[in-house]
């Protein structure tokens, strides 16, 4: 298991592998995560003879979009495949993909819960930086918004 992030006021740990040639790692904290989702599409097929209810027969799964607010993070990779991802006819490349592992954390001192979930096939669609502050040290992070093709939940606190 990997060594948590030293920023213990908040609740998320997220590090992303950016999957370039040589390979990128994003540690950041957030205070807030919302968007793990999945959806589960289904067709509704009426059978003859079946009258009395439809039959739902599973299509396909769509996901949602990660949101992470009021983050940090001591790296500069995070600029920097935004910037590649910006250059390069967005999504023509596909080692500017990333995987994106979110650890939730609890209590005062940050520990890990064991809920973790891992989000494949990332791509950074907003990044948004908050008011500037010089009495701040890491660079701070206000939104990240992530798309992504699959989500695993990895782990759960009673596995």
């Amino acid at each position: 298991m990997q060594e948590p992030l030293p920023l213990t006021t908040f609740q998320f740990d997220v590090v992303i592998r950016v999957l370039a040639p040589s390979e990128w790692r994003i540690e950041m904290g957030f205070s807030e995560a919302d968007g793990l989702e999945m959806s589960l599409e289904y067709e509704t097929v009426y059978e003859g003879g079946r009258n009395h209810q439809p039959l739902l027969l599973p299509k396909q799964v769509s996901y949602g979009k990660l949101t992470l607010r009021r983050g940090m993070t001591e790296h500069r990779h995070l600029w920097r495949w935004f910037e590649e991802c910006q250059a390069s006819s967005f999504g023509q490349k596909r080692y500017l993909r990333a995987e994106a592992e979110v650890t939730v954390k609890s209590g005062p001192a940050g520990k890990e819960r064991g809920t973790r979930f891992l989000l494949s096939n990332c791509v950074p669609v907003r990044v948004k930086a908050p008011a500037l502050n010089a009495l701040t040290g890491g660079v701070a992070i206000e939104e990240l918004v992530l798309g992504y093709e699959t989500l695993q939940r990895l782990t759960w606190p009673d596995d």
